[in-house]
């Protein structure tokens, strides 16, 4: 007698994802009454005595984590129930394709980015790594620095007293190649 292995009904899948849709709606609601109830009777306590005995808010603070756990299950199951319609409709469909080409692209920059700050992070800290300003003391705290350089938060000024000659080469070499590569991305065609 042989085994037949059949494949999943996409009708019991969709049932199933609904369900489980459901069930954590219901249980998201349970939790913010039940976090309510907390919060409410934490608020009486506070009010009745005056505001003069410490009180212990962790339990709402855990249900208030809980309930964006669940939000975030709940996101999950609302994108997954609408990528469904890609099927479907086929507008949706193209968006589909230039949606994967463009993820792609960004993907791409995005590890170029990062490959990019890696190397300049350690190129910082092993030129300014004992420069008393501290902004390359560390590899975190280099790439701190240059974020902050990127996005014109400061961090500058402290880099260039440090060397007359290569600070302002580093700086000016890092911002031109980010500069590049946000450019290059911007006329990228998807």
């Amino acid at each position: 007698m042989a085994l037949r292995v059949t494949g999943i009904n996409s009708g019991c899948v969709r049932g199933c994802t609904q369900v489980v849709f459901l069930a954590v709606s219901v249980g998201w609601i349970v939790c913010y009454v039940y976090r309510f109830v907390l919060l409410r009777g934490a608020l009486e306590h506070l009010h009745m005595t005056s505001h003069d005995v410490y009180l212990d808010l962790s339990t709402v603070a855990i249900w208030e984590q809980v309930l964006n756990a669940l939000i975030g299950i709940i996101m999950f199951l609302l994108i997954v129930k609408a990528l469904r319609l890609f099927r479907y409709n086929t507008t949706l469909a193209k968006f589909g394709h230039i949606y994967k080409a463009a993820s792609k692209e960004l993907v791409f920059y995005a590890t170029l980015f990062l490959v990019l700050l890696t190397a300049y992070g350690q190129i910082g800290v092993l030129c300014f790594g004992g420069a008393p300003s501290g902004g390359f003391r560390s590899f975190p705290a280099a790439l701190g620095t240059l974020l902050d350089v990127v996005t014109r938060n400061g961090g500058v000024r402290p880099l260039l007293e440090t060397s007359r000659v290569v600070a302002p080469i580093y700086v000016g070499s890092f911002v031109t190649l980010v500069f590049l590569l946000l450019s290059a991305m911007r006329d990228a065609r998807w």
